[in-house]
């Protein structure tokens, strides 16, 4: 009983049930992003873009910058052998363990780790 009462009370609060992710930020905030607990949300003016199933990078969709990327953030399993993916819906990211995992971390980078292929909409 004390399980269900704690669960409903993180979803009563919005607290994702994927409350295992440790997040690292090597320097700082990327910018452009939020964070929320375990979630990386953009800001106005930036968007995603997916690079691998478990990468993404933050890049400018305006301004003088438009176009470069802000950050890069790499979901990976760090309690258990199994893996971690990044889930990447209406403008948040997020690490979910799968497959033995029962804990990810998330590593964030200002800048890109290698340089991804963005091409603005025109």
């Amino acid at each position: 009983m004390r399980k269900l009462s704690t669960l409903l009370f993180l979803c009563a609060i919005g607290m994702p049930l994927n409350a295992a992710t440790t997040v690292r930020v090597k320097t700082k905030l990327p910018e452009g992003v939020e964070l929320h607990a375990d979630v990386v949300k953009v800001k106005p003016g930036f968007a995603f873009q997916r690079a691998a199933p478990n990468q993404v990078y933050s890049y400018a969709t305006s301004g003088a910058s438009k176009g470069s990327v802000t950050g890069t953030y790499t979901c990976g399993c760090n309690q258990g052998n199994g893996s971690c993916s990044g889930s990447l819906t209406n403008g948040s990211f997020y690490c979910v363990a799968s497959s033995g995992c029962s804990g990810c971390i998330m590593t964030m980078t200002v800048g890109k780790v290698s340089k991804p292929e963005i091409k603005p909409v025109h």
